[in-house]
This record gives C-alpha cells, sequence and structure tokens, in this order.
C-alpha cells in the first residue's frame, strides 16, 4: 500500500440500515440516512445528513452511534403507531 492511500473500510451499509454512501471524486462522501416513505412515521424528513467528509475510523464510530439512534427512535415510533409491526407471525 502506498503512503498516499487509504486503509480499505468496511461497507457503509454495516454501520446502519437504511444508511447510503454518496462518494466524491476527491475521495470524500455523504452518509446519508434515508428512510422509504412506507416505513417512515408522518412527520420525519426523508433524507438526513449523517456526516460529510472523509471516511475514518472516528468517523465511522460516529456514524454508527448516529445512525443506532435513529434507528432506535425510528423503531419506538413505529411500535407506538403499529405495535403489530413487531409481532412475528408462528
Amino acid at each position: 500500500m502506498h503512503s498516499s492511500e487509504q486503509p480499505a473500510r468496511c461497507p457503509i451499509a454495516e454501520l446502519g440500515r437504511y444508511l447510503k454512501w454518496r462518494p466524491r471524486k476527491d475521495g470524500s462522501g455523504r452518509a446519508l440516512w434515508v428512510v422509504p416513505a412506507r416505513k417512515r412515521p408522518s412527520g420525519w424528513l426523508p433524507t438526513i445528513l449523517v456526516f460529510d467528509g472523509v471516511r475514518s475510523d472516528k468517523s465511522d464510530a460516529k456514524i454508527e452511534e448516529v445512525t443506532r439512534r435513529l434507528n432506535d427512535r425510528l423503531d419506538q415510533e413505529l411500535e407506538v403507531a403499529d405495535p403489530s409491526f413487531f409481532i412475528s407471525a408462528p
């Protein structure tokens, strides 16, 4: 590996559900949290910016933490709106 090359990062999808990475030509990018309309509670934004910049171990940890909180909040709101959403059929 040359000194200018960065180590391979884990796929962005492994950092959180509904997370999308939009790369730029300069190697930076944006991490966006995008929940499909059919699963998004009323009043939620269609896209939430989670991170903007060059990925690193530190930024991946932050992305993972933010998406965990967003997913927890989403799950709570969906459960309140429709408790059967989380009940699996036998």
